[in-house]
């Protein structure tokens, strides 16, 4: 890995001048540990407005990092912001945060320790999640629960396990042109869409056990609503139907757990139980795989 590399921030904005000051505490408080042990190295901020109508206001803070601000002249989503920042920027690395999340100082040092010590193509840290009433818990608490972060199949049958790409600092050059090119109408999975893209293709997933990331609690987290996530990842069906490298089987195993999960929500009684009994497959692998989570 070479010492003079970019690192990429690019961050949607929507209505959120709000959290831009942290944003660029954040990313200051990173860059100056980042240039310690990588002098030669240099992070970019690329916010993408999404927010037509509004104003981005840059704080009158100082920093040393770089940062340009583009405009979206209608709003387009998070998966087509996410995809117009990467098409501006210049990085080797990138890292998708948005405008609400919180890293610790040294993160993405750490996060470049990892990838250079397992030459993988994306890292993935631990988290703190923050909840309504202040208090917070350890995202990944168990063996069990880091062996599903390269497990392509916990992801197709059960849920995303990567609470926000905030935690990923992903290699430019191995982010899928499918990706960029079929943009999803649905806010929310499409970063599960990208983890999936980058799993069917072998991509080695590092694992940081630091805990580096902080989701906030705003109240207006989409990721809080597992009904829209679900309807929203129902969407990445049809994106994967259009790419070659991604098996019939895959596609079929993620269509039918998600129609089965939004099924599950809505009915009651007798019909509950015998939706329960046609997959009882399903059942089955998210049972035990709750057992292993407790018990490893």
């Amino acid at each position: 890995m070479k010492n003079n590399f970019m690192i990429s921030v690019i961050t949607p904005f929507y209505r959120g001048n709000k959290y831009l000051q942290q944003l660029f505490l954040v990313i200051q408080k990173n860059y100056m540990h980042l240039k310690k042990e990588f002098p030669e190295a240099n992070i970019e901020l690329i916010i993408v407005n999404d927010s037509p109508y509004d104003i981005v206001e840059i704080p009158k803070i100082k920093i040393d990092f770089s940062f340009k601000i583009i405009d979206h002249e209608i709003n387009s989503g998070i998966q087509q912001a996410r995809v117009t920042g990467l098409k501006a920027c210049s990085g080797d690395y990138v890292l998708f945060l948005d405008q609400d999340d919180v890293l610790v100082d040294d993160a993405l040092l750490s996060q470049v320790r990892v990838l250079i010590a397992h030459n993988a193509e994306m890292v993935i840290c631990n988290a703190y999640m923050e909840k309504k009433d202040g208090t917070s818990y350890l995202l990944y608490r168990t063996t069990t629960d880091f062996l599903m972060l390269n497990n392509l199949t916990f992801y197709l049958k059960s849920h995303n396990i990567i609470k926000s790409p905030g935690q990923c600092l992903i290699k430019r050059q191995c982010i899928p042109v499918e990706w960029q090119r079929y943009i999803m109408k649905t806010n929310g999975a499409d970063d599960l869409f990208l983890w999936i893209l980058l799993l069917e293709k072998s991509y080695k997933f590092a694992i940081n056990k630091e805990a580096l990331y902080i989701h906030k609690y705003t109240g207006e987290n989409l990721s809080e609503s597992e009904e829209k996530m679900t309807i929203s990842s129902l969407e990445i069906v049809d994106c994967l139907k259009k790419v070659d490298y991604v098996p019939k089987k895959d596609v079929y195993e993620l269509k039918r757990t998600r129609e089965f999960s939004l099924k599950l929500r809505k009915e009651k009684g007798l019909k509950r139980v015998l939706i329960m009994v046609r997959n009882f497959d399903l059942v089955m692998y998210l049972g035990v795989n709750k057992i292993k989570r407790k018990l490893f």
